[in-house]
């Protein structure tokens, strides 16, 4: 009888515990640059996600690991560079996505989902993106279930209702990413803003835009409807949650993977250059134990696997790049002070391959076909329009070395290049990731 009550005490004790332990959700949002991420905020507009927005976790200063979607989310997955995980590079040091498979994530068992899988995590993909849906390409392989579906935060409710255990739920949203309509749907969807968000979003359109045709312009605007539309869609779903009395024992964090260019740099899209129009990226933070805040520390989407397990109480077995940011924003009391340390991105889906080094105000962007490199000043030069011609000298030699430990960062294990099936191919293309220099 002692044994069966102390069996009894046991499974109440462990029943206990795993209730206790948080929900993660993490929710990519693809494409998606800072600036406009933020428009509304920075143009005194209120929509349903401004609420929310104050109640986050906010990082200002948050930088992406590469200017495209592989590298970028697999380095949030394990907390490495991409350097060191080696997804999303390719066998010529000339990318082309139009003709080349990238590599996949090798397998690894200090992957996020597998983490937390140990310590008793149900762990679920929810994404339509060929990158991250696909078992080929190795992100997919970390979790235990894969759930293709165009409404990924709809599913995301529906697991939350019915997950039994510690729930990890990773979205990938593509609302942002789908932008380039044909025309007339376009003129259909400016025609829809709001007056206000139309004024705001000629105010903020980047240069080349301001000076390209009514129909590039017409583009822009959609890719701004799409973002403030997806900002509605999670103000939603952060609602739902609430309704469903999980938003307390849930961690939330949204990010982008990477950004977008609109001509600022001679092409537009993504994956084909370092600069800061694809690399700096909203990043945001719900935590049932972290009041609202901004934090202005420059930080970066490596350094979110270490934080995520300390949120959720577990320590990161990974012995990589990335720093826990839960210090910047205790629940009580002054964050870390801000430091200066080297943010490193890598990785690109057309041309040369390429490496980037931020180091507080100064920036280094290195061509590693050609062997040139470009040293901005961001806080005169926030646009990256003129590199310096004799930049100082301990600047450089000190960008210069923090550069020669990023390449020192080296995956392994050996790439693999996977053959994408026809529908894949298919799928990608109707992505515009195909196209080359498309958008």
């Amino acid at each position: 009888m002692g044994i069966l009550v102390l069996s009894v005490g046991g499974v109440s004790w462990w029943l206990q515990r795993e209730s206790k332990r948080q929900n993660l959700i993490l929710i990519c949002m693809d494409a998606v640059r800072f600036d406009t991420f933020w428009l509304p905020e920075r143009s005194n507009l209120r929509d349903s996600f401004a609420e929310w927005a104050a109640r986050a976790v906010r990082f200002e200063n948050a930088h992406s690991v590469s200017s495209w979607t592989i590298p970028a989310v697999a380095s949030v997955l394990t907390g490495l560079l991409p350097g060191q995980h080696g997804a999303g590079f390719f066998a010529q040091p000339v990318a082309d996505l139009t003709t080349m498979s990238p590599s996949a994530l090798p397998p690894s068992p200090l992957a996020l989902p597998q983490v937390l899988a140990r310590e008793g995590y149900q762990t679920i993909q929810l994404t339509n993106h060929p990158w991250t849906g696909e078992a080929a390409y190795g992100l997919a392989g970390t979790f235990a279930l894969v759930e293709k579906t165009s409404q990924p935060l709809e599913s995301a409710l529906a697991w939350m209702q019915r997950c039994r255990k510690p729930c990890f739920i990773s979205v990938h949203l593509l609302n942002v990413h789908e932008y380039g309509q044909p025309l007339e749907k376009v003129r259909r969807t400016a025609l829809e803003m709001a007056p206000e968000l139309e004024a705001a979003a000629r105010a903020s359109m980047p240069l080349p835009i301001r000076e390209a045709t009514p129909e590039s312009q017409l583009w822009y605007f959609e890719y701004v409807h799409r973002v403030v539309t997806m900002r509605e869609r999670l103000a939603d779903f952060l609602q739902a949650l609430q309704a469903l009395d999980r938003l307390d024992e849930t961690v939330i964090v949204a990010f982008s993977d990477h950004g977008e260019e609109f001509g600022e740099h001679g092409s537009g899209g993504h994956g084909k250059s370092l600069f800061q129009e694809t690399l700096h990226v909203p990043v945001l933070a719900w935590v049932p134990a972290a009041s609202g805040r901004s934090v202005s520390s420059p930080v970066s989407l490596v350094d979110l696997h270490p934080t995520m397990l300390e949120w959720l109480g577990f320590s990161s077995p990974v012995a990589g790049p990335g720093r826990s940011l839960v210090d910047l924003a205790p629940a009580n009391g002054p964050g870390r002070p801000t430091e200066v340390r080297p943010i490193f991105a890598s990785g690109i889906a057309y041309g040369n391959d390429a490496a980037a080094v931020l180091l507080g105000r100064w920036k280094l962007i290195h061509d590693r076909v050609s062997g040139e490199q470009f040293i901005y000043d961001l806080e005169l030069d926030p646009l990256e329009r003129d590199p310096l011609a004799s930049p100082p000298l301990d600047v450089e030699l000190a960008l210069l070395g923090h550069l020669e430990t990023l390449r020192e960062m080296r995956a392994s294990q050996p790439a693999s290049f996977p053959r994408p099936s026809k529908e894949l191919l298919e799928r990608l293309q109707s992505l515009g990731y195909l196209s080359g220099a498309s958008r």
